[in-house]
């Protein structure tokens, strides 16, 4: 699309929302249902993007340089528990204004969503194999027995994900039954976050002797090659190469994933849409043809992309895929070797080699030579001029993966703001999807940039930037109150131009320099009061619409509560799971809604109680708050027994696998009982 109609579109789809919210001010129906609906929608948005893009990194830096907390520990704590603020806040405004089951609506619906959409959806994308350490190691390399395509496998450590899940299982119905009465006592909350407590511990101590570093990116590959290795042809030693190239950088993304994402971190949003834009890289089709197009006599060999990628098989000898001794000189290129001599050599060529032209002797040989390649015609001319170009770029993405996915500078609004690209790069290519992405978290960003401080990894050493953080940091106090009270202090805006103006003379007058870790401080501090001015307005608008439609607070947080806060884990696994980086998927499924059903309606409950004025003389532990146990919340718990009776009893009898099968049943589970609950909503 040329850079005119870009602009035009651009401009018209803003005009366009501009005239929505003068509409609305004029008409009780537009605001109702369409300037409402647009309103819930970017909140959730800015919920998603305050956590992932400015809470979670501003939390990074203070555990790393103010409380010197090793990545893997503050990954399960800190950071976790900033991932789950946006939850714990809701939770905490719904029960001071009296909707408690709003709150746990919420809770509970979002625990059913994870378990059902989520995990569902991820197993539309990937299958998932739980094996033991022996069974990791398939030795065929097109399809298992029962027929499990293995491209689109990942294989996952049994005992772990069992650990996992009878943990997760006992703690939820633990909750559950605590609540089945309506009333949430003090003892109860205290005793909710004792268990989350003691859960974290032995989270902490169990992972310890098993660092997410050492994964896939750790092992060289497996190949399986054929007992004699023929000559190749150019043809084939340049999709050799492409293959090659395409899993390097697979694994240099799964290692930037696994260390930037510890605990149960969700996407960011310049990582997500990096991550869509190369998302050819993870497509296995385009392997599979590079394949059938190449010499099928040498194929990498599938492995576990989770954390069951077994350390003692790096040191497996070669295998003999005969029945002759391996001792047997003459039959060792028949072995699997984790990258023998003798593959090594094969899988690296010289740039002449594979830039070397391929003459017309090299497509019409002699028959023997064309049983190798799938056909000599023009297809595979074709083939290897595009993946030539898809070469070049991999190559600029190898170098980009150093400084994280994007290479660019992230102080630049040509990197926050994408849509400054759509319109001044003719070459900038998108999909629909993304640029309706793009478009509608760009005001969202901007809004946030300009409030939160942030330190930035990757700098271009632009003053804007930087001069952006003293204006910030003077200006916390008063936005700190605005956001939280909603109170416009006119002493607190004096004070924050007259230190700004002061900061900013230093600052260019001699160069005055803050560290990032003090920065991070009221970044920190301002990511938390944007989440609670955004989590007010979300319970305003849903508190309205009950009382506009005649909808129980139950089912608005068991349906679009829980959908909103959901939304990031949905984007965030999915997209791990397709990538390979399995481990950080399911412990956001399994550990996430612990912290927040536990840990934080634990906390939130104690906060409450302790704030409520009781007759002198009643005790702390007999003070509780009442909420309605409607029919919504029963069918939705219902539904999370049938869920985990799939894993725990379907799986095993579907020979341990979690495949398309599998996740359609639990998409099937989630719509049943959500057509249920509004059924009953709306015939009460």
């Amino acid at each position: 699309m040329p850079l005119y109609r870009r602009k035009l579109f651009v401009l018209t789809f803003y005009l366009g929302l501009t005239v929505i919210v003068g509409f609305a001010q004029l008409s009780d129906e537009v605001f109702r249902y369409v300037f409402s609906p647009l309103s819930l929608l970017t909140c959730f948005i800015a919920l998603g993007i305050i956590t992932s893009d400015y809470l979670t990194p501003n939390l990074t830096v203070i555990s790393q340089e103010l409380l010197f907390i090793s990545d893997r520990i503050s990954g399960m704590t800190l950071l976790a528990l900033g991932n789950a603020i946006p939850d714990i806040t809701s939770t905490y405004k719904a029960m001071k204004r009296g909707t408690t089951t709003l709150a746990i609506g919420e809770s509970l619906g979002a625990i059913f969503f994870l378990l059902t959409v989520v995990i569902g959806s991820m197993l539309l994308v990937r299958n998932i194999k739980l094996s033991t350490p022996p069974e990791s190691m398939p030795l065929n390399f097109g399809t298992e027995p029962d027929g499990l395509d293995i491209w689109d496998t990942i294989y996952y450590n049994r005992r772990q994900f069992l650990r996992d899940l009878f943990m997760f299982v006992f703690l939820i119905l633990m909750n559950i039954f605590l609540l089945r009465d309506g009333k949430l006592a003090f003892w109860e909350c205290f005793l909710m976050c004792v268990a989350y407590c003691v859960y974290a511990t032995y989270l902490i101590i169990s992972t310890r002797h098993s660092d997410a570093s050492n994964l896939d990116e750790n092992i060289e590959p497996l190949v399986i090659t054929d007992h004699t290795i023929h000559e190749d042809t150019n043809m084939e030693r340049f999709l050799r190469t492409v293959q090659d190239r395409r899993k390097e950088i697979r694994k240099k993304i799964r290692k930037y994933l696994r260390k930037n994402y510890t605990g149960w971190a969700n996407l960011k949003l310049n990582d997500t849409l990096d991550l869509w834009e190369k998302g050819t890289i993870f497509n296995h089709e385009v392997d599979e043809a590079i394949s059938n197009v190449g010499s099928p006599n040498t194929r990498p060999m599938p492995r576990s992309n989770s954390e069951t990628n077994f350390q003692h098989l790096q040191n497996i000898p070669n295998i003999s895929l005969n029945e002759t001794s391996p001792q047997d000189p003459s039959e060792t290129k028949s072995s699997t070797s984790l990258f023998s001599p003798q593959a090594q050599h094969l899988y690296h060529k010289s740039d002449l080699e594979l830039n070397s032209p391929i003459s017309d002797e090299s497509l019409l040989r002699p028959k023997d030579r064309m049983e190798t390649l799938r056909s000599a015609s023009a297809d595979n001319i074709r083939l290897m001029t595009e993946q030539s170009s898809m070469l070049d770029d991999m190559s600029a993405l190898n170098l980009q993966l150093d400084n994280g996915i994007s290479a660019e500078p992230e102080d630049q609004w040509e990197s926050k703001l994408r849509v400054f690209r759509y319109l001044t790069d003719p070459n900038f290519a998108t999909s629909n999807f993304e640029l309706a992405i793009i478009l509608i978290t760009t005001p969202i960003v901007f809004f946030l940039t300009l409030i939160i401080p942030l330190h930035y990894s990757s700098m271009s050493g632009s003053n804007f930037f930087k001069a952006a953080y003293y204006c910030q940091c003077a200006f916390s106090p008063f936005l700190t109150l605005l956001l939280v009270q909603r109170e416009f202090n006119i002493w607190l805006f004096t004070l924050g131009l007259i230190v700004s103006c002061i900061l900013l003379l230093m600052f260019f007058k001699w160069k005055l320099t803050v560290k990032e870790k003090y920065i991070s401080l009221f970044g920190f501090v301002l990511s938390i009061s944007s989440i609670s001015f955004v989590v007010g307005l979300v319970l305003d608008i849903l508190t309205n619409w009950a009382e506009t439609f005649n909808l129980s607070e139950a089912i608005l947080g068991l349906t679009v509560f829980a959908w909103g806060n959901s939304i990031g884990d949905l984007v965030s696994n999915v997209t791990f799971t397709r990538i390979g980086v399995l481990e950080i998927a399911l412990g956001s499924c399994f550990g996430s809604p612990l912290l927040y059903f536990l840990f934080g309606v634990g906390v939130d409950g104690m906060l409450v109680l302790l704030q409520r004025e009781y007759p002198e003389g009643t005790a702390i532990w007999s003070r509780h708050i009442d909420f309605d146990v409607n029919r919504g919340l029963v069918f939705n718990c219902i539904g999370i027994v049938i869920a985990f009776g799939i894993f725990i009893f379907v799986v095993p009898l579907n020979n341990w696998k979690l495949d398309k099968r599998v996740g359609c049943l639990l998409l099937f589970l989630y719509g049943i009982i959500t057509t249920i609950n509004v059924y009953f909503e709306l015939n009460k």
